[in-house]
C-alpha cells in the first residue's frame, strides 16, 4: 500500500521579543502552533506582532503538493467464497493544512482507505466473480465524482481519483467462474 505522509517536519519554534517569519517554499505550507492563540499559516498576511503575541513553539511543515499513490482493497464478491483484488490510483494533496493539522492525521492515504472502503465493500459484494469487468467501472463512477478533485472538509486533504483496477482472486483451476 502506498502511503502519504504529509507532514514533512515539525521543529520546536523560537518565538521572542523579535520573532522571524519562517520561510515557505514551494509546494508546502508552514503552520505555527502551541500558542496562546490557534494555527496559523504563514502567509503575506501575517504580521510580526500576531506571531509575538501568539507566542507560538512549534513549526510545522505540511507538503500541498500532488502526490499519486494507490490504495488496495481485497474485498467479498457476491460469490461468498470468492474475493476481488481492487486497486484504487489517487492524486491527492492537502488543501487546507489548518485542518488537516487538527484532524491529527499522519498518513492521508489511510484517511483515503477509510473513506473509500464501505462504498468499495458495498458494490464489490454486489457484482459476482463472472461479470468483474463492469466492476473497476463501477467503483470508478462512485469514488470519482466529477472531473475537478474532491475535498474533504473534515480533513482537509483534496483528492482525485485517476484509476480503478479490479481482479478476481481465484485459482487457475477454477476455471468455471471465468
Amino acid at each position: 500500500m502506498s502511503s502519504f505522509y504529509p507532514i514533512v517536519r515539525n521543529e520546536q519554534y523560537e518565538n521572542g521579543m523579535f520573532p522571524t517569519i519562517p520561510p515557505v517554499s514551494d509546494g508546502t505550507a508552514v503552520l505555527l502552533t502551541d500558542g496562546e492563540f490557534p494555527p496559523v499559516v504563514i502567509d503575506s498576511r501575517l504580521s510580526i506582532r500576531r506571531i509575538r503575541n501568539g507566542k507560538y513553539s512549534r513549526k510545522i511543515t505540511i507538503s500541498t503538493a500532488v502526490h499519486q499513490i494507490t490504495i488496495p482493497f481485497r474485498v467479498m464478491s457476491k460469490n461468498d467464497p470468492y474475493q476481488f483484488d481492487v486497486s484504487v490510483s489517487v492524486d491527492v494533496r492537502v488543501s487546507n493544512p489548518i485542518v488537516f493539522f487538527n484532524s491529527r492525521i499522519t498518513d492521508a492515504a489511510e484517511a483515503l482507505r477509510q473513506n473509500f472502503s464501505a462504498d468499495i465493500r458495498r458494490a464489490a459484494k454486489s457484482c459476482s466473480i463472472r461479470d468483474f469487468k463492469t466492476l473497476d467501472g463501477e467503483i470508478y463512477i462512485i469514488l470519482h465524482t466529477s472531473n475537478h478533485e474532491t475535498v474533504d472538509t473534515q480533513t482537509g486533504i483534496a483528492y482525485q481519483v485517476t484509476d480503478v483496477e479490479t481482479r478476481p482472486d481465484i485459482d487457475e483451476d477454477e476455471d468455471d467462474y471465468r
